[in-house]
């Protein structure tokens, strides 16, 4: 029963409403930290299967899944803990490298009148970063689970001006705006992504607009909303 309920909290955190993608991988590991008993080759097969099939429009955490696969077949897993600090340190330097790369795209847009939707603790972090350049960030609340809100106010702890809009609203925020910003939850292969609903209208309404800017877990990558 004990060993269920420990799955059973992987799984609550791969399926929680209360961060974007890179800080529920940040709880993840955590978890795995706290549960390296399911890194033996006995339970290995049920946490990968967890990883890669309890949240699929998040890519990451199949990619997890994947690396611990490779790294545990090449070598057995003696000292899970050395394994998951360097895991982990890899997703950290990602999230950092998004983020320099998004900062040297807007460079030139500055002063950045942003919008964006939903929740990204890495486009958090870029919003932190590049408060400076920050003039105003519009916010779409993402409804039906109104993440948007919760990351407006975390944003006014750090920025000046933050207008919070409902959805039906967004042509009001984008008129407002001359920078898109989101923190996608997967990339595919072929440079389609996978986000939260609206992404797709934000993209169309910022067609004539300076730029839209994709941050994703391994990379920070500007493109023309098409």
């Amino acid at each position: 029963m004990k060993r269920c309920d420990a799955l059973e909290g992987l799984l609550r955190i791969l399926w929680s409403e209360s961060g974007g993608a890179a800080e529920l991988m940040d709880h993840v590991f955590t978890w795995l930290q706290a549960n390296p008993n399911w890194l033996v080759e006995n339970d290995r097969p049920y946490l990968l299967h967890a990883l890669r099939m309890g949240r699929p429009s998040m890519a990451g955490f199949a990619i997890l899944a994947s690396r611990l696969e490779q790294a545990l077949a090449i070598r057995p897993c003696t000292d899970p803990g050395t394994l998951l600090e360097r895991l982990h340190a890899d997703h950290l330097d990602s999230g950092r490298r998004a983020v320099q790369n998004a900062m040297q795209a807007l460079s030139r847009s500055a002063p950045l009148y942003l919008v964006t939707l939903s929740m990204s603790s890495t486009v958090l972090k870029f919003l932190q970063a590049a408060r400076e350049m920050i003039a105003e960030l519009h916010v779409l609340a993402s409804n039906p689970g109104g993440e948007g809100r919760e990351w407006a106010k975390r944003a006014r702890t750090f920025l000046g001006k933050v207008i919070l809009h409902e959805d039906e609203d967004l042509m009001d925020a984008t008129a407002s705006s001359n920078v898109g910003i989101l923190g996608v939850d997967t990339v595919f292969s072929d440079g389609a992504i996978s986000n939260k609903v609206r992404s797709v209208d934000l993209a169309t309404a910022l067609q004539t607009k300076d730029a839209f800017v994709i941050i994703e877990e391994r990379e920070g990558a500007v493109c023309n909303p098409s």
